[in-house]
């Protein structure tokens, strides 16, 4: 049983710990996030060929491990940009065309 104890224990410290690494990432794809969304205001044939694709990884990315690590907000609010992107990929391609 205090095996057990410990071996939760080193895990909760464990998981303690990356918050610090993943709050000091995810500024980092922030950073990266805002400047992927200015390139969305070029005309289409300005922008890079994977542009949407790489802003739904990073906001994917974010989601994923917010929830992993406990920052919910983190998780609902790139929960709603993977919405909005999905609904502007559908645009692009139908109305874009």
């Amino acid at each position: 049983m205090n095996t057990q104890n410990n071996t939760a224990s080193d895990s909760r410290q464990g998981v303690d710990k990356l918050k610090d690494t993943y709050l000091h990432w995810t500024k980092a794809q922030l950073v990266k996030l805002h400047g992927y969304l200015r390139l969305l205001d070029r005309e289409v044939e300005d922008r890079p060929d994977n542009l949407v694709s790489e802003i739904y990884h990073l906001t994917h990315d974010i989601k994923g491990l917010g929830g992993s690590f406990g920052y919910y907000l983190m998780t609902d609010i790139a929960t709603s940009q993977i919405k909005y992107q999905c609904g502007y990929f559908i645009w692009a391609v139908v109305i874009g065309s």
